[in-house]
């Protein structure tokens, strides 16, 4: 579990949780359940978004799935979570 705060000097911008149930809807189920979310890594901030890089996977085997997401912390999508699956890296020399 995870949680991004943004704060100004005017209070709470955004306060948001994320577990591995908040990417549940492109997520495997069988792999969901036995999944932890293990990272979150900040990129960039780009047109009032926050973006993320997101690790998941199963203790103890290779099965893991990247997920890049961006967090909207200003305007009228302010609290809008949109996320995407990418496949997984792999070795150039394998």
């Amino acid at each position: 579990m995870f949680r991004i705060q943004l704060t100004s000097t005017r209070g709470l911008v955004i306060d948001t949780l994320l577990t591995k149930n908040s990417f549940a809807d492109s997520l495997d189920a069988d792999f969901l359940e036995r999944a932890g979310l293990y990272a979150l890594d900040f990129d960039f901030v780009r047109s009032r978004s926050l973006y993320f890089n997101a690790f998941t996977g199963v203790d103890e085997t290779d099965h893991v799935q990247l997920i890049d997401l961006f967090l909207t912390y200003a305007g009228p999508e302010k609290g809008r979570l949109i996320y995407w699956t990418r496949p997984e890296e792999t070795d150039e020399t394998e």
